[in-house]
């Protein structure tokens, strides 16, 4: 159900109400982040590794005390992921042990409630980790989802983790998750949303049991809605990216309401389509401000502090060239395709990162350089994944989101084949009764992978002397590298394309690679029935797709 606002009066009404309301504006829960603002502190991974933090922590700040810090300080060495909430924070080290510090439901290392003002290591074989107010989720590698503290187990009980003694098993095929405010929101391998716990503001996508916490759905794992890479939400407010990039959101919007394509809402009962070309998105935890990064990479708001001029009833552009966004107290932390960290928005909880007497806006400023990169938090799990199964060379670990050339997905493929094979692939080719490809068989490379590539009739060259490798690929392209890195392995390739909603704009030649990598489920739609054969495919799209393969090859043959 949609109820619109009505009148000039209401809309200045709720600019003076947000103005004046000492509100706690804060995301918590990311999980798989490089940087998370939470309501008290604010944390950033730079290149080398180290973590960094700064605001007020008084439920310790990870460096042994609970003062505020005002400028940003380093706090722990080798990390690779980090989730701050309002009295805590929990970071995921490269040999996927999970951290915590601050304050915690539950029992941790055998203490009920306990308070860590140092980083303490808590659970072993963690890829993934989301800390909510009172609860921690975290994604073990075998894709099963933990628990820990004072949150429902989705089991249709009553039951809250911090009645066991540390964490407990929730959930399996897990690629994702969110720690909302009250609500836990997962996204499963097959891009489905779930959700369990607080609904009294239809966080779940259901009007009908709102305000009776005694329901199923609330205590359940609920199927929200389909073909999701994203998920964040507010006390009020939760919006979801699926996977063609459009954006959805849904809740009841508190004293705010909800913005959508068909204006100002005081309420959306079920996941409703706000806009297209969305990426990712942070929320603040009453509802009252919305950033989006798009796919262009702009930054856009709405309905927040973030400006000089109150509430914005409308989507606003911000910035150019953002990489990811978290809300915090009053403030947004923002991190850009450079690598640099900027923070706009007020210092009432120090969560500028530097020295500001004013309480509710700044405009962004630069406060650090040499900000990690890092996947996208749907892309996250799988990436990691592949990494540690050593499919992506060190030198291609990094500009995710850039788009994927010819000679990078050859250098992909090759390096699949040794892993799977156990063999180096000059031996692999030999094995085969094949001869390398001759360094002269293309003008304009000499690369032994693409070399290796051609000799296994992976590729040709896009003429009969040139290879073009630093073209970049399709969709409809990016499967035929794969179907026929599948071919070079001994596997059947023949398939016929699924009946997508945009089949004839797949050409011909392409059918059947696009078939056969939807059937052994490497690569599939980009939501909406729709493949999208002539779009992008970024470094991280081939990096999770190669890992499936992987998965999808049980054994290789030299016939």
């Amino acid at each position: 159900m949609i109820k619109k606002r009505h009148g000039k009066m209401m809309m200045v009404m709720v600019l003076v109400m947000t103005l004046l309301m000492n509100v706690t504006l804060y995301a918590a829960g990311e999980s798989g982040a490089i940087m998370s603002a939470g309501n008290q502190n604010s944390y950033v991974i730079k290149n080398d590794g180290s973590l960094w933090g700064w605001g007020g922590h008084y439920s310790g700040n990870g460096t042994g005390h609970r003062e505020e810090t005002i400028t940003p300080v380093k706090i722990l060495d080798s990390v690779k992921a980090v989730s701050s909430a309002a009295h805590s924070a929990v970071a995921v080290k490269k040999d996927n042990t999970l951290w915590a510090w601050g304050y915690f439901s539950g029992t941790l290392n055998g203490s009920q409630r306990p308070t860590y003002l140092t980083p303490t290591q808590i659970l072993d074989d963690v890829i993934l980790a989301a800390a909510g107010d009172d609860y921690i989720l975290a994604l073990k590698s075998d894709h099963t989802l933990w628990l820990c503290g004072d949150m429902y187990l989705g089991d249709g009980t009553s039951t809250k983790a911090d009645t066991s003694s540390g964490f407990v098993q929730v959930m399996s095929d897990v690629k994702s998750m969110h720690a909302g405010t009250g609500t836990v929101f997962v996204i499963k391998d097959d891009d489905t949303l779930w959700g369990w716990g607080d609904n009294s503001d239809a966080q779940l996508g259901n009007m009908t049991d709102v305000g009776d916490t005694s329901t199923d759905a609330e205590l359940s794992a609920t199927y929200i809605l389909d073909d999701v890479k994203f998920v964040s939400n507010s006390s009020s407010i939760v919006i979801a990216v699926r996977l063609d990039n459009s954006l959805y959101s849904w809740g009841t919007g508190g004293s705010n309401g909800i913005y959508t394509k068909d204006g100002w809402v005081e309420e959306v009962g079920s996941p409703y389509k706000v806009m297209d070309n969305v990426l990712m998105g942070t929320m603040c935890s009453n509802g009252s401000g919305v950033l989006v990064v798009k796919t262009d990479a702009t930054l856009w708001g709405w309905d927040g502090q973030w400006n000089d001029e109150g509430d914005r009833q409308t989507p606003y552009k911000y910035a150019d060239n953002v990489l990811s966004v978290s809300n915090g107290e009053r403030h947004a932390v923002v991190v850009k395709k450079d690598g640099t960290l900027w923070t706009m928005g007020g210092n009432y909880r120090y969560g500028l990162g530097y020295d500001s007497d004013e309480s509710w806006y700044t405009p962004l400023t630069k406060i650090l350089d040499n900000v990690q990169d890092a996947p996208v938090s749907w892309a996250a799990q799988e990436v990691e994944e592949a990494i540690g199964r050593l499919l992506i060379p060190e030198n291609l670990q990094g500009n995710y989101e850039q788009s994927i050339t010819r000679e990078e997905f050859c250098i992909l493929a090759i390096q699949m084949i040794e892993v799977k094979s156990g063999m180096d692939i000059a031996d692999y080719i030999s094995a085969k009764g094949l001869t390398m490809a001759a360094s002269d068989t293309f003008t304009d490379t000499s690369n032994a992978d693409i070399l290796a590539a051609k000799t296994l009739g992976i590729t040709d060259g896009t003429s009969p002397t040139t290879f073009e490798p630093t073209k970049q690929l399709t969709r409809e392209q990016a499967a035929k590298f794969l179907s026929a890195t599948a071919r070079a392995v001994g596997k059947a390739i023949e398939a016929n394309a699924p009946a997508y909603a945009d089949v004839e704009a797949i050409a011909n030649w392409a059918k059947p690679y696009v078939g056969y990598v939807y059937n052994v489920n490497v690569m599939k739609g980009v939501g909406g029935n729709r493949f999208d054969p002539s779009g992008g495919y970024q470094r991280q799209q081939a990096f999770i797709t190669m890992n499936r393969l992987f998965d999808s090859i049980d054994t290789v043959s030299m016939n």
